[in-house]
């Protein structure tokens, strides 16, 4: 009877949904790809491809942030206490709202932030696979061939390699709005434009770099359907009245439910929007640092470093940005074979707009490396859709190839699975409706030899250490009158890696209360910058009277630090509490005087 039949009984007597039958199958297949996270899940974060945990760290505090603002009702959601004493400084990185709604219930739980954060990110996962499932139903694939296309999605070599950036693992709220978008624009109900709104504002809700390439692929759509019907327009005129009432109907349909999508999306994201518009208003990215961080072609030529398949010689070739955005060659097949196949079945709409998408995804993913003449495309798009001279990487929309390539692929599935037989002459021939047990087998053949080549395995992890969240000084802190502090030494360089330990003191932050000078986040207020120039010569004068300008009255020294005995000959400078960790000091009123 095969594994369809097994499909379609789970499908009718279960539920997949309501049952959760196939939120378990991913769930197992997410601790499958991730092992072993799910043995140190409570002191482990994942990794990807990033040389050190800075970025996990930085999505654990902010996670913290929203379970702390969502207790406060969001009273002060904006203003973190980083980067004292600069207002607004949430709103320089992601704040992903509906990531940290579902952290929350899980942290007030167990009081595990680890644990917590590895059920979000495995949750982060699990969804990827139900949501491409429901797409590829949408496109009216088999069970079969969309759960596969669930475990494509899955195992997506740029999530992959970005397993340390919580918000980038988060695509299921795409292919969500994908599956309501299609449903939407064959059946422009309510019902759908509610949907298409929701997950729609949920893409922001997670990831705002996200959100703001979805809405290049939604405009895109958008054409696309517009075109579609203003061809049927000119078709109908020589037909009868009927019809042409038929289509006019349908036409005002669309109009009035697509106002009703722009009006509950812009209902939903204007606090989260006008917030961080407000406070990132001043900040945009140099051409210099688009630039580095614009693809370049032989970044598509590039697998994951830690792929299985990264050994294959012209898959682990040098040069390029730094970044490895291929695919997948199964995935590629795949995808490519499903476009022919989709043309035959009749699914020319979705195959016209998913490849047109992935050429629109490849080539702005190339950013200010491509160029027409002497004009730069990206430069346009910078230039006329809000918030994208904020957008630091244009090579992060190789996730849409990706995706689109995803999208293409149960088509292919379906041929193999279902049984699509070739007979002379370009006839084919569909076979059983869930073919055979043979068929089915071979699809999942084909899917396990795609999987293979991008499998990164084991995970990479990061014991998060203990001290973290709870030490003798935090708690010694805690109970100290309110007032700025700066932890020392404060961070050289510009990387990423060189924040480590920044981003621990801002977990700290959230447990003792003291706001930080110290901070990182996607950008870097002037103050801040200013701060870390002076501090590069501490302990001196200079650096003291640029911290009591700022109104810092704590100083806390990590206790392997090679000047800390120097500190002590100063006499604005207070020793308040010592242990085996850190010593703090507390700034007198005086102006400095040096030992």
């Amino acid at each position: 009877m095969g594994f369809g039949w097994f499909m379609n009984f789970l499908d009718r007597r279960v539920g997949l949904y309501q049952g959760g039958i196939l939120t378990a199958g991913y769930l197992v297949i997410a601790l499958l790809l991730t092992y072993p996270l799910i043995f140190h899940v409570t002191t482990h974060l994942p990794l990807g491809t990033e040389p050190a945990a800075t970025v996990p760290l930085f999505n654990l505090w902010t996670l913290l942030w929203n379970t702390d603002r969502l207790a406060a009702l969001y009273q002060g959601y904006w203003h973190a206490p980083i980067f004292f004493p600069t207002p607004g400084t949430f709103a320089l990185s992601e704040p992903q709202p509906l990531t940290g709604l579902l952290f929350t219930p899980v942290y007030r739980a167990t009081t595990n932030a680890v644990f917590a954060y590895n059920f979000v990110f495995l949750l982060n996962l699990t969804l990827n696979g139900i949501s491409a499932y429901c797409l590829a139903r949408t496109i009216h694939t088999s069970r079969v061939s969309s759960f596969l296309t669930g475990i494509l999605a899955q195992t997506l070599p740029f999530v992959t390699n970005e397993w340390g950036v919580l918000q980038l693992t988060a695509v299921y709220p795409i292919f969500f709005t994908l599956t309501t978008l299609t449903k939407w624009s064959h059946h422009p109900t309510r019902k759908n434009a509610l949907l298409l709104a929701i997950w729609g504002s949920a893409v922001f809700w997670t990831s705002v770099y996200y959100g703001l390439f979805l809405v290049l692929f939604v405009g895109l759509y958008g054409v696309l359907l517009l075109t579609h019907t203003i061809v049927n327009v000119v078709k109908v005129r020589k037909k009868s009245s009927f019809q042409r009432q038929k289509l006019g109907f349908a036409f005002q349909e669309r109009i009035a439910t697509g106002l009703l999508i722009l009006g509950i999306i812009a209902l939903l994201l204007f606090p989260m929007i006008a917030g961080q518009l407000r406070y990132t208003a001043g900040y945009s990215r140099s051409e210099s640092t688009i630039q580095s961080n614009s693809a370049q072609l032989i970044d598509y030529a590039r697998l994951g470093s830690r792929a299985l398949g990264s050994q294959v010689p012209w898959l682990a070739q040098d040069g390029g940005s730094g970044q490895r955005l291929y695919p997948g060659t199964g995935l590629i097949i795949l995808g490519m074979l499903g476009a022919i196949v989709g043309v035959w079945r009749g699914n020319r709409w979705w195959v016209l707009y998913a490849l047109l998408s992935s050429v629109v995804a490849f080539l702005l993913s190339l950013g200010l490396n491509w160029m027409i003449g002497e004009v730069q495309p990206y430069q346009w798009v910078r230039e006329y859709l809000s918030g994208y001279r904020q957008l630091r990487s244009p090579f992060r929309l190789a996730i849409f190839v990706q995706i689109f390539l995803v999208s293409l692929s149960p088509f292919t599935l379906d041929a193999i699975g279902r049984g699509f037989i070739y007979r002379g002459n370009l006839h084919w021939v569909r076979g059983r409706p869930q073919g055979s047990p043979l068929q089915q087998g071979l699809a999942i053949v084909v899917v396990g030899l795609a999987i293979v080549e991008v499998l990164a395995f084991p995970a990479r992890l990061y014991a998060v250490p203990p001290t973290t969240f709870e030490a003798e000084w935090i708690a010694w802190f805690r109970t100290q009158p309110p007032g700025a502090a700066v932890v020392v030494p404060f961070v050289e360089g510009s990387r990423a890696s060189n924040y480590q330990a920044t981003t621990i003191a801002m977990i700290q932050t959230l447990s003792h209360h003291h706001p930080l000078a110290n901070g990182y986040s996607g950008f870097f207020p002037d103050r801040h910058d200013n701060l870390k120039s002076q501090m590069q010569d501490f302990p001196s004068s200079a650096s003291i009277t640029t911290l009591q300008a700022m109104g810092v009255q704590y100083i806390i020294v990590h206790r392997e630090w090679e000047f800390l005995p120097a500190l002590s000959q100063w006499q604005n400078l207070e020793e308040a509490y010592r242990d085996r960790e850190v010593v703090i000091f507390t700034i007198m009123a005086t102006s400095p005087s040096p030992p």
